[in-house]
């Protein structure tokens, strides 16, 4: 492993055969010893030419390499001194990687921190969001490497404020036809919350405290109901049924005994018929609309999204006449004199617009802003 440059991989397989030894071989420790040398050189080459305090863009690279040589080290320390049996000491020069890392974690922290901050002040001169929220990202960064560092935590609730859009939602009436009044209520009792993300907030109609970005149109274009179908079908169920026992009889119709002398038995079986009359009732209503997104900076039209939800309405009922064993599954569960009443057009427009509520936030949680 070696020879072929797998030096963690060798350490892990050297500790592994030391482990609990008491009789250590020679072999194990000098491998050990030469892959341990071998790697921390080669990590503290590696952060030499990243140089951290020219390249400060390369402090977390640096971080990550100085946690892998503590954690190689912190791997080997409890082997030490190690001794072989033949007497052979092997020797480690152990790196200070608490030190790179401190050192690495503060270049990193106040890194990050410089540039969110200098993006933060330019969201603030041009007015961009983008800016903002990179900026968020960037300072959440120097805060997870150095908790809490210096002011990034009061930074970020400003980039936050910077970056979130405001979307206005109204609800629009296009259709041609009738539309309860109801509807609409019922439409703008949506729950926007589902929509909203760290930087999207949404609220509905027109509130003095916030200025929109942009504006979120559900559009209603049409509404159709179908009439109320109903249909009768009559049809027979057959079935095979246990229909008592007898003996089991051989050719010469003398009955048959298992091997205990006891007499055997078999079912009866016999054919039962069912006459089922079947009603069948349906209904629905589609409502038809789109979602369209407003930029309010320039009243462009940013987006444009068909909606088109269906609330159905089908029961069945089936009577029938002869033996009720020969009723198939799906007529025995719709036994009943009469199916559901047909439900009124308002209702089912307001079962669709609840729908409709549901894919509008559905798709407008998809839209990228």
């Amino acid at each position: 492993m070696v020879e072929r440059g797998e030096y963690d991989r060798a350490i892990v397989y050297a500790t592994e055969k030391l482990a609990g030894k008491k009789n250590k071989k020679t072999k194990h420790i000098q491998s050990l010893q030469e892959a341990f040398l071998k790697i921390n050189q080669k990590d503290l080459n590696h952060i030499a030419y990243l140089n951290g305090p020219s390249n400060p863009e390369k402090w977390e690279e640096i971080l990550t390499i100085a946690d892998k040589i503590q954690r190689r080290q912190d791997r080997i320390a409890p082997f030490l001194p190690l001794i072989s049996k033949d007497g052979y000491v092997g020797h480690f020069d152990m790196v200070d990687a608490y030190a790179i890392k401190t050192t690495a974690r503060d270049g990193a922290a106040a890194f990050y921190h410089a540039e969110g901050k200098s993006l933060l002040e330019m969201s603030k001169t041009e007015g961009n969001k983008f800016f903002a929220r990179n900026a968020f990202d960037l300072l959440q960064k120097a805060g997870a490497i150095k908790e809490n560092y210096s002011d990034s935590r009061l930074l970020m609730l400003e980039a936050k404020e910077l970056g979130k859009v405001y979307i206005q939602v109204v609800v629009e009436n296009k259709s041609l036809g009738y539309v309860p009044e109801d509807l609409e209520r019922n439409l703008l009792s949506m729950n926007l919350s589902k929509a909203d993300s760290r930087w999207r907030k949404h609220y509905l109609g027109k509130t003095e405290n916030i200025e929109p970005d942009y504006q979120a149109v559900l559009e209603l274009s049409e509404i159709q109901i179908s009439p109320e179908r109903e249909s009768i079908r009559e049809h027979t169920d057959e079935k095979r049924v246990k229909d008592g026992w007898t003996y089991k009889k051989g050719p010469k119709g003398k009955v048959l005994k298992d091997s205990s002398g006891n007499k055997i038995k078999v079912d009866k079986f016999k054919k039962v018929r069912a006459y089922v009359t079947e009603i069948h009732r349906q209904k629905s209503t589609q409502v038809n609309g789109q979602l369209k997104l407003i930029d309010l900076t320039n009243s462009a039209l940013r987006s444009s999204r068909p909606l088109v939800v269906e609330a159905y309405f089908e029961d069945w009922a089936s009577t029938f006449t002869g033996d009720r064993r020969a009723v198939c599954d799906k007529d025995h569960n719709r036994l009943k004199n009469i199916p559901r009443s047909f439900p009124h057009d308002f209702d089912m427009i307001l079962d669709a617009s609840g729908k409709l509520k549901e894919a509008f936030i559905d798709e407008l949680y998809e839209i990228h802003i």
